[in-house]
């Protein structure tokens, strides 16, 4: 008799034990996955706080950088209204010399009149400074190459038919300079309101190329930069720069990604490289 109570004493427990165990095994799940999703989203969180800390860091440095850039080719184009053709050749380039002397992030900075805008006996006047080897040197007409006159570059028509003190250039590759550069400009005119010509200041993309490629972001993060169009100025790989574009891209999400980014101010999305998201 004591036997069998004790077996049905020890079956019950038994019972017991197997009816409790499941529910604690599904509560520590439970916990665990709760744990995994609050770490998770913590980890999240802080990665995207230090993005965005660290990408506005950056926005405001080359922002910085391209607001002096137009604010020196605005101030050109102002002194040369007042008195551009009471300046004899040499003090254009003391002018110039000295724009781009003080200011270190500018590559080169220029003055293109009209033709014929300078004197009746000149066609084409185009003073220009630019780096060499850290040092300023001045050119007193800078020639783009055989058969190609500065009236017809982007940067030039643009700031012809603008309505505002500075526009900017896409980026592009200075053949003469050899190196890729952004052009601010700003047109200048006479005391009718005729349009006398443009100054210039082109900033080297290796500036801002050298900004974006210092971020680092934990040990995976990849930072890139765009222009409006998708162009790569700024990325890990340099075959990019200038050549290839986002929407482009050879991995499709990428490419999704990239349309998505150029239809918005800010925001977030995702995409998939190498199995990864």
């Amino acid at each position: 008799m004591k036997r069998d109570k004790s077996r049905k004493r020890g079956s019950l427990k038994a019972s017991v034990l197997l009816g409790i165990l499941p529910l604690v095994l599904l509560a520590l799940i439970a916990l665990s996955l709760m744990g995994y999703n609050t770490a998770r989203k913590t980890i999240i969180n802080s990665i995207e706080s230090e993005m965005t800390l660290v990408l506005n860091n950056a926005i405001e440095n080359i922002q910085t950088s391209l607001g002096k850039s137009a604010m020196v080719a605005d101030t050109m184009a102002r002194t040369v209204e007042i008195k551009g053709r009471d300046m004899t050749q040499d003090e254009y380039g003391e002018l110039l010399t000295s724009f781009v002397g003080t200011n270190d992030e500018i590559f080169g900075s220029g003055i293109w009149f009209e033709p014929y805008a300078f004197n009746e006996n000149t066609q084409y006047f185009s003073p220009y400074c630019m780096r060499e080897n850290g040092t300023p040197v001045y050119i007193e007409n800078y020639s783009l190459g055989e058969g190609q006159l500065y009236i017809d570059q982007d940067w030039y028509t643009s700031a012809k038919s603008t309505s505002s003190p500075v526009v900017w250039s896409a980026p592009y590759y200075d053949s003469y300079a050899k190196v890729s550069m952004v052009t601010a400009s700003a047109p200048f005119y006479d005391a009718a309101g005729h349009l006398m010509g443009v100054a210039t200041t082109d900033i080297n993309l290796t500036h801002m190329q050298e900004i974006v490629n210092s971020i680092r972001i934990r040990n995976t993060g990849r930072v890139f930069l765009v222009d409006a169009n998708g162009t790569y100025i700024a990325d890990e790989d340099s075959e990019k720069l200038l050549k290839a574009s986002i929407t482009a891209d050879k991995n499709a999400s990428l490419s999704k990604l990239g349309t998505e980014i150029l239809s918005k101010r800010s925001g977030k999305g995702t995409y998939n490289q190498d199995g990864e998201t």
